[in-house]
């Protein structure tokens, strides 16, 4: 376990920590990978107990919008009183049937543009797609009145009084799949493990921009870069 001090409160966690960022290794070369598709959304760290619950984004800065989500997060976790702290997406991408997740913001092509890639194949533009990925990302971040926000949880950080940062990854999931109960606005990310390409067709029509990469054995680092996490954009085909 982790050397990391305790706050007072399990709230206050959420206040100590930043999200862990992917580092720059290539996807092939992460070992004994844990796949999972990469999410559109605003990334917080959580905390939750039963007083109550608390976000933080990628900056440190609290996340005060969403109450619903602090409700629902408290009462996936109820089965853990004494506290839970985790990582995950605040996203638009998570309604009742995941066969139905679009990209937000997304242009459905035409039945022109279909035919037309069935006759004469797709031409890529790489820096036309980047720029909508930024966009679409930017836009993902960005939430109206009435949209309705969802947390996805891709990571548990700390349990019933102790951190899990130096647990490996697929252990910490483990323990998040059992403690998360899914519902309707809060619910545990999806996971696999390789081969990935059964899954590519499906993540690609519900929108995920990419997959990410992370070795089962990593650790948790707050706030630094890991090199054995690793992002690629989603393919084509």
């Amino acid at each position: 376990m982790s050397s990391m001090d305790s706050p007072a409160s399990v709230r206050d966690l959420a206040a100590t920590l930043r999200p862990q960022a992917y580092g720059r290794a290539k996807t092939d070369d992460i070992l004994d990978p844990v796949i999972e598709p990469l999410w559109y959304g605003l990334r917080v760290i959580a905390a939750a107990d039963e007083s109550g619950t608390s976000f933080v984004d990628e900056e440190g800065q609290p996340v005060d919008d969403f109450p619903d989500l602090g409700e629902a997060l408290r009462l996936a976790t109820r089965s853990a009183p004494d506290g839970v702290v985790v990582d995950g997406y605040i996203t638009k991408m998570t309604p009742d049937r995941e066969d139905d997740l679009v990209p937000p913001g997304a242009e459905l092509p035409s039945t022109g543009q279909l035919l037309s890639k069935m006759l004469f194949g797709a031409r890529r533009n790489k820096s036309e797609e980047a720029i909508k990925r930024i966009e679409a990302q930017d836009e993902a971040r960005m939430f109206a009145a009435d949209e309705v926000a969802n947390l996805v949880v891709t990571d548990l950080l700390w349990l019933e009084g102790a951190w899990l940062l130096d647990v490996p990854l697929l252990e910490r999931k483990r323990l998040l799949d059992s403690v998360v109960v899914g519902s309707v606005l809060v619910r545990p990310g999806v996971h696999v493990r390789a081969p990935v390409d059964p899954w590519i067709g499906s993540w690609r029509i519900q929108g995920f921009p990419g997959i990410t990469f992370k070795a089962a054995n990593s650790r948790y680092h707050p706030g630094a870069v890991n090199e054995e996490w690793a992002t690629t954009p989603m393919p084509r085909r």
